[in-house]
């Protein structure tokens, strides 16, 4: 007897370093070599060192790392920005948006975002951001996950756009660099402790499917406070889930017993995004 688990009620409290055997699937159009000529902003070539599928696909129940498992059905980046490299005063800048579906509607005031598997290189999906000049800026990515909550509210109740506000900017010019007239919302610090929806094993239809949630950042900060310059900046990291899959495969005539239930013990009901880890004990 073979079978092959892909929900469960609860996160594991395991995280995969990466995805393995991943599907590739082409997607979108590879971005064209240079730099744009936008005075206010700089492109940043995002490269996600993933194989992954850009759509959801059909898949084979005998498969190990099925295709619908590692298919990025959303992506979301939020990029944060400060004035000075070091510090803890980053705040939201900008926020982009992928969705696998055409009909989708992106999240209020998100750009829209395209993927691209590497022509040269399968291996990497890529992605071209328009990023703000005259600050530095820090990448944030979460994948097939669109709902974030934020522990302070208490409730659970997940995020809506309107929690999320781009910082403001003054004019600048050649000798004078932008500054920040008002904040961004969330900060980074505070963004860092949004978790993932908690699931409830009293609830039958409350389970974690594919495509699985993955996150990855870039937390170098990226310079683009060089108003001259329209020079495309590359930056690339990998996505990783924020839940372990299992299967349980058994030869009924070999071993010499079937099973008929699973349970599993020390599951949590979520986990945060930067860093992975469970969230909340049972």
């Amino acid at each position: 007897m073979k079978l092959l688990t892909k929900c469960t009620t609860l996160m594991l409290a395991a995280f995969l370093a990466g995805c393995s055997e991943e599907t590739q699937h082409a997607g979108g159009n590879q971005p064209e070599p240079g730099g744009t000529d936008d005075a206010g902003r700089r492109e940043v070539l995002l490269t996600l060192k993933n194989k992954l599928a850009l759509k959801p696909v059909a898949t084979k129940a005998e498969t190990i790392a099925t295709a619908d498992e590692n298919a990025i059905e959303t992506l979301d980046v939020y990029v944060f920005a400060s004035e000075s490299e070091a510090g803890d005063n980053y705040t939201l800048l900008q926020r982009f948006a992928y969705r696998a579906e055409a009909e989708a509607t992106l999240p209020a005031g998100a750009e829209e975002l395209q993927l691209a598997v590497d022509d040269d290189n399968d291996e990497t999906t890529t992605g071209l951001l328009k990023v703000k000049k005259g600050l530095f800026v820090k990448l944030y990515c979460i994948a097939n996950n669109t709902m974030l909550v934020d522990p302070a509210s208490g409730d659970g109740t997940p995020l809506t756009d309107a929690a999320f506000t781009p910082l403001v900017l003054s004019e600048a010019d050649g000798n004078n660099p932008a500054k920040i007239v008002a904040p961004g919302q969330p900060s980074e610090s505070i963004f860092k402790t949004y978790h993932t929806a908690l699931l409830s094993a009293t609830v039958p239809g409350d389970t974690l499917c594919t495509p699985l949630a993955m996150s990855g950042a870039q937390t170098t900060p990226l310079d683009l406070t060089d108003l001259g310059s329209s020079a495309r900046v590359q930056t690339g990291f990998k996505l990783t889930r924020l839940a372990a899959r299992f299967d349980i495969v058994n030869n009924a005539e070999t071993s010499r017993f079937t099973i008929q239930t699973i349970s599993m013990g020390n599951g949590r009901p979520g986990a945060t995004f930067f860093p992975k880890r469970i969230y909340r004990t049972l």
